[in-house]
């Protein structure tokens, strides 16, 4: 892995000119421009700017956080990824595998499920429709890959009403 700093100076030159009332103008303007970080891998050719990208995991397309009725997770039961709001570029995030477990709130050892896909199987599914209201589904361990790396997205948690 290599990192570098890097300060770049660029003119930037506009020219105009107009016949009619035969006037030239011309400006030129220096930009400082400061790459903070670099980060290349020797496997890849390509440079990219990743110490800061966060893969954020949710159940359906937003649900990462708060009460939710079981409906509304059973309606599109997977986990899915996304790049952090504040990263413009779309890493295509694949989900490898993640656990889940059911805290019913009773002070019992939580017991895991271990899934490799991003499709709720039908046990995780089953757990759902019989876990009772007030019960906090956790989800964690969730490691995911994206077009370029490798990484794990936070855990989070939903209360099931």
């Amino acid at each position: 892995m290599k990192r570098e700093l890097i300060i770049l100076l660029i003119g930037v030159f506009l020219l105009i000119s107009c016949d009619r009332d035969k006037v030239d103008y011309q400006e030129t303007t220096e930009v400082e421009v400061e790459l903070i970080e670099s980060v290349s891998d020797s496997s890849s050719d390509s440079e990219l700017f990743l110490h800061d990208v966060r893969p954020i995991a949710s159940i359906g397309t937003e649900i990462d956080e708060g009460g939710v009725d079981r409906n509304v997770i059973l309606a599109n039961p997977l986990i899915t990824v996304r790049s952090s709001k504040d990263f413009d570029y779309d890493l295509q995030w694949k989900v490898i595998c993640y656990k889940v477990a059911f805290d019913e709130g009773e002070g019992t050892p939580l017991s895991y499920i271990l899934v490799d896909t991003p499709r709720f199987p039908e046990n995780v599914i089953s757990a759902i429709r019989k876990a009772k209201s007030g019960t906090r589904m956790v989800i964690s361990d969730i490691k995911v890959r994206s077009n370029v790396s490798e990484r794990y997205a936070p855990d989070f948690s939903v209360i099931i009403k």
